[in-house]
């Protein structure tokens, strides 16, 4: 296969992703009105450490000390971003997690600045600046409020951006290994978190089944796998433009699959954070490209 069947390929392959990702936060937001937070999160984790686990046994004997410490370390990360992301998702609106979520793609150059020493450049503060102002409109409501849980999906997406960083320096672990380490610590948290604060399993019917079944299917061992192929092929600010679909099939699946009520203002705030995203990831230089 030659480079530019490679390239539309992973392309290809991110866009679904994304569509996959968008569609969840719809039916999140609709089976946490039949099941609690953590038991969702675990059934929905547990689903993709299950079927991912003949794989990983099969490679174990390949996997490194570094390998498993990242992996290890990217689980707590998601786990603690999972949780703020469906803890936040019972207050606030679909598609309103989709785009909040999406704010870590700007966060994560910031912190770059922080813990690696990075040079941030005027399209990062560009990007900040548009991205603050997107999410107020986004965000606060009459009197100036915030409701909370915005602010729960605004600390996701910074458990999101410390999670994309540690896997940005394990370019030399295992793929396999990390992915499925990461499912499985997620499912294990999860489930010492719902049993402790949440009580007994909870009932289950047809609805519960096929949105865990879902999620833990297409949402996490399909989704993180074609993520990983496809930036094989692309850049990282590349594959970020495409990642920011989420944000948008998220906001769009959700307005209309449950009827959520989308204002002017919203919309100009969900126009902002998407073009902060853009600006800060890719510079714009895909115009630039097609300009010469």
């Amino acid at each position: 296969m030659n480079e530019k069947k490679q390239r539309l390929l992973a392309e290809s392959a991110l866009v679904f992703t994304t569509l996959v990702w968008g569609c969840g936060f719809a039916i999140v937001k609709n089976t946490l009105n039949e099941l609690s937070p953590m038991w969702f999160a675990t059934l929905r984790f547990s689903v993709a450490a299950i079927l991912m686990a003949p794989i990983f046994l099969k490679r174990m004997k390949k996997y490194t000390k570094n390998d498993f410490k990242m992996g290890l370390l990217a689980g707590i990360l998601l786990f603690l971003a999972n949780s703020a992301q469906i803890i936040g998702a019972q207050w606030t609106t679909a598609g309103k997690s989709a785009f909040l979520t999406s704010v870590y793609i700007v966060m994560v150059p910031f912190l770059s600045i922080i813990f690696f020493k990075n040079k941030v450049n005027i399209y990062n503060f560009f990007a900040a600046a548009m991205c603050m102002f997107g999410v107020g409109l986004l965000t606060l409501e009459r009197g100036f409020s915030i409701n909370a849980g915005d602010i729960f999906t605004l600390a996701c997406a910074f458990l999101f951006a410390l999670h994309i960083m540690i896997l940005s320096h394990a370019k030399d672990a295992d793929a396999i290994c990390v992915t499925y380490l990461q499912m499985l610590v997620t499912a294990v948290l999860s489930l010492m978190c719902a049993v402790t604060f949440e009580g007994n399993f909870p009932s289950m019917n047809m609805d519960i089944v096929l949105a865990v079944s879902y999620l833990g299917i297409f949402g996490n061992m399909l989704a993180f796998t074609l993520q990983t192929f496809a930036q094989k092929h692309l850049s990282a600010s590349h594959a970020s433009l495409f990642l920011s679909l989420e944000a948008v099939f998220g906001a769009l699946i959700s307005a209309v699959a449950l009827k959520e009520q989308i204002d002017l203002k919203m919309l100009i705030g969900c126009a902002l954070i998407l073009l902060a995203v853009v600006s800060s990831e890719t510079k714009f230089n895909f115009l630039k490209a097609k300009s010469k």
